[in-house]
């Protein structure tokens, strides 16, 4: 009777416990689950990160963009220029031309500037601004250049057609920024935005 007793006991005992290779088992488990889980969130708020640096861009383009389609589209004097132009001066708009010259669109655009600006004239609308928003130095470049327009058709390139083309002035404007894990290369990230404005005076009606 002990005997069986004791028997029982032991069993009980048994199905009961866990050994030592079923705990080591179920921590690595938990180690492999909870490191996976953390890399999940690690990539979750690095994307996050990157999604709001890459509207922070968006926003700034586009108000560097409306900075030079809200100016005056009247000829500038005897420069022949749109306002816009107002400040860039001959040397300082062929040294931003040879810093963007990769940038797409670039070479369909001729350098253009006021040429009653001089070296120490501070253009209206700035070659390049550095712009802080929370914590992350963004770089706004505005180009503005002319093209010409065929008027048969077709993208606005450097080549002057005479009368069967028009001159429009188009404007690149690009944001550069170097945070996040994706953009600290040396290469960085960019957001560029661009579009084409008429700034020739518009035809006059006469009324009798």
């Amino acid at each position: 009777m002990f005997s069986r007793i004791k028997t029982m006991t032991s069993r009980s005992h048994g199905e009961g416990g866990f050994s030592l290779i079923e705990v080591l088992v179920s921590v690595v488990i938990l180690g492999v689950l909870a490191t996976s889980s953390l890399y999940l969130t690690i990539g979750g708020l690095d994307s996050s990160e990157s999604q709001r640096r890459t509207n922070v861009a968006v926003t700034l383009a586009g108000s560097a963009m409306e900075s030079v389609v809200a100016r005056p589209t009247s000829v500038n004097g005897s420069t022949g220029l749109s306002a816009i132009y107002d400040g860039r001066s001959h040397a300082a708009t062929l040294a931003h031309w040879d810093i963007n010259d990769e940038i797409p669109g670039f070479d369909r655009m001729n350098p253009a500037w006021d040429t009653h600006a001089g070296g120490a004239t501070v253009a209206t609308v700035p070659f390049s601004e550095t712009i802080r928003v929370n914590g992350t130095d963004y770089t706004v470049e505005t180009m503005i250049g002319q093209c010409f327009q065929p008027t048969a058709g077709g993208h606005c390139t450097t080549d002057d057609l005479g009368s069967a083309s028009v001159e429009l002035t188009r404007v690149i404007t690009v944001v550069w920024w170097f945070a996040g894990s994706s953009c600290e290369t040396g290469t960085g990230c960019s957001y560029h935005t661009s579009t084409l404005i008429d700034t020739t005076p518009d035809v006059e009606w006469i009324a009798n």
